[in-house]
């Protein structure tokens, strides 16, 4: 596991990364009928000399307002996504439980490989159903040959999955030595795989409710729409600038939390790298499984 990368200021600033890129990109499309805005009103004041100004103490009380909105939104949608990721932290630790328990006292080599590769398979299914995807690349190679085609049809992959460990867990209760205590915490790893995979499903069939949203949105539009006007008289050609400057930091927010309200969208910029999450997993129960291969036969 790397730690997590210490990003300078300018680095921040100034991103090199494709995602945050089109992020901005996507932020600043967004605020260029706002920048058109403050043009229209430089224009006309300056064609028809008619002062248009608004009091700026309404753009104190309504940005002030706006912005605990904005932050509230901003802190609604970093929830889901924290408690996303600490269920699928979840379902990375139970997983590594699970996998030490049967290669520590499995009744066969055969057993182990199947069931490591079964807990493999419930992470990458996780990935896949929380995402919509349809495909599954990994099957092929982890998935025994005459199950296949029948956890293709499946509607609901990781449930399937969960359902043959536990017919693994039947298999090796029904050999001779294996311990009972055993069994019982890894069946409570099993049922906690669920867990986790219900909270996920939770997050994602639940959204924040959409009146929320629209009336966040109205109130942000109409503050940007109104705001060239109660600043042009003292910023005159400014204005566009300054709009600008207000402009971005605020539909930015917004779309921040807009993304993170669905934290497995893979077009989003936030999203969680289950990708990665998947690949580390992966790598370790199969080093494990080497590791522990290695073993008997040294024996």
């Amino acid at each position: 596991m790397k730690p997590l990368p210490l990003n300078d200021l300018w680095t921040d600033v100034i991103p090199r990364d494709p995602e945050m890129r089109q992020f901005i990109w996507q932020v600043s499309l967004t605020t260029t009928p706002f920048i058109l805005i403050a043009c229209f009103s430089l224009i006309f004041d300056w064609v028809t000399r008619f002062p248009v100004e608004i009091g700026v103490t309404t753009y104190e009380v309504g940005g002030g307002v706006l912005g605990v909105f904005l932050a509230l939104r901003t802190n609604s949608g970093y929830e889901r996504w924290w408690e996303a990721r600490k269920a699928w932290g979840g379902i990375t630790n139970q997983s590594r439980s699970l996998a030490t328990a049967g290669l520590a006292y499995g009744p066969t080599p055969q057993w182990k490989t199947e069931l490591i590769h079964w807990i493999i398979l419930f992470a990458h299914a996780t990935r896949h159903h929380l995402r919509g995807d349809q495909d599954f690349p990994e099957l092929r190679g982890l998935c025994p040959a005459d199950t296949v085609e029948q956890l293709i049809r499946e509607s609901h992959r990781p449930v399937f999955i969960s359902l043959k460990i536990s017919e693994l867990l039947q298999t090796a209760a029904a050999s001779p030595g294996f311990p009972s205590v055993v069994l019982m915490q890894m069946e409570r790893d099993r049922i906690s795989l669920i867990d986790y995979l219900g909270v996920g499903e939770r997050i994602l069939s639940t959204p924040v409710p959409r009146a929320y949203t629209i009336v966040i949105r109205q109130f942000l539009v109409l503050f940007l729409a109104a705001f060239p006007f109660g600043i042009l008289q003292k910023a005159t050609w400014l204005t566009p600038f300054i709009t600008a400057a207000i402009a971005f930091p605020m539909l930015a927010l917004d779309e921040i939390g807009t993304e993170l309200q669905n934290p497995f969208a893979k077009e989003n910029v936030h999203q969680l790298p289950l990708d990665l999450f998947c690949q580390n997993l992966e790598g370790c129960l199969r080093d494990l499984l080497e590791t522990t291969s290695e073993q008997i036969h040294m024996r």
